[in-house]
C-alpha cells in the first residue's frame, strides 16, 4: 500500500525522519512527483531509502522543490 506524503506550494520538503517513518512503515519501493517548467514529473521506483534520498538531493540543486 502507498503512503503518500503531500507538500503544499511554499512549504519545505519534509524532514528527513518523515522519509525514515514511511520507509521502516513501507518497504514496497518509494517515489516522488514534483512541477517542472509547467509538468508534472514522476520518479518512482526507488527499492532503498538512499537511492530516494540521492534522488531527492539530485532534484534539489537542479530545481526549487519548495515553490
Amino acid at each position: 500500500m502507498c503512503i503518500i506524503v503531500y507538500k503544499p506550494t511554499g512549504v519545505e520538503i519534509p524532514a528527513k525522519t518523515v522519509w525514515e517513518n514511511c520507509w521502516s512503515s513501507n518497504h514496497d519501493g518509494i517515489g516522488l512527483m514534483y512541477r517542472e517548467k509547467g509538468k508534472v514529473r514522476i520518479k518512482k521506483g526507488f527499492m532503498s531509502l538512499q537511492a530516494f534520498e540521492k534522488e531527492l538531493e539530485n532534484l534539489k540543486r537542479k530545481t526549487d522543490l519548495n515553490a
